[in-house]
């Protein structure tokens, strides 16, 4: 975005850009008239996944670290996850998957390893870094990302929302794999 203003990307004019983002997303998510709500079934398939032992769960977006943070503080769920990767720490979005991995690996004492992993996103990028990290990928049709659209990406599971997840006898087999 910024090269495409003709200017020149670098770390000054990033950090810039982040500041001035962040000061925006803050001023947002203070406002007690904007309306933020979690998409169904988020709560319980986070509660689902933290009640199984073998399972850890983590953040991979392509937010920067302080945005995601910010606005899992202000739905509740900023001790949702354990640690993850994120838009700062790699411009491609396809290089985060192994950060996400070494991150969870160093922070639980554990090798996470990315074939035992499922990344859940609403996006075509989102599906292709889960494959990239040789990793399945649940594409849940809930952003502008259609669900036809969605599963032409190919990923593991394409479903309408976390609620219909739930039902989902591959998802449920694996979960139980993990607990």
């Amino acid at each position: 975005m910024i090269e495409e203003r003709g200017r020149v990307f670098d770390e000054g004019s990033f950090e810039h850009f982040v500041g001035v983002y962040l000061g925006f997303l803050e001023e947002r998510l203070a406002d007690p008239g904007r309306m933020v709500k979690l998409l169904p079934g988020v709560k319980d398939c986070l509660g689902g996944l933290r009640g199984c032992g073998g399972i850890v769960t983590g953040l991979l977006t392509g937010n920067v670290r302080r945005g995601a943070e910010a606005k899992l503080r202000r739905i509740g769920l900023h001790d949702a996850f354990v640690e993850g990767a994120f838009g700062d720490d790699a411009e491609d979005r396809n290089l985060l998957g192994p950060i996400a991995i070494s991150r969870l690996s160093e922070k639980t004492g554990t090798a996470v390893q990315a074939a035992h992993t499922v990344v859940i996103g609403d996006t075509p990028k989102d599906v292709a870094c889960a494959s990239a990290l040789g990793s399945r990928c649940v594409a849940v049709a809930t952003g502008v990302h259609g669900f036809d659209e969605l599963r032409a990406c190919d990923p593991w599971i394409v479903t309408r929302d976390l609620v219909a997840l739930s039902a989902d006898r591959r998802w449920t087999d694996w979960l139980n794999e993990g607990c």
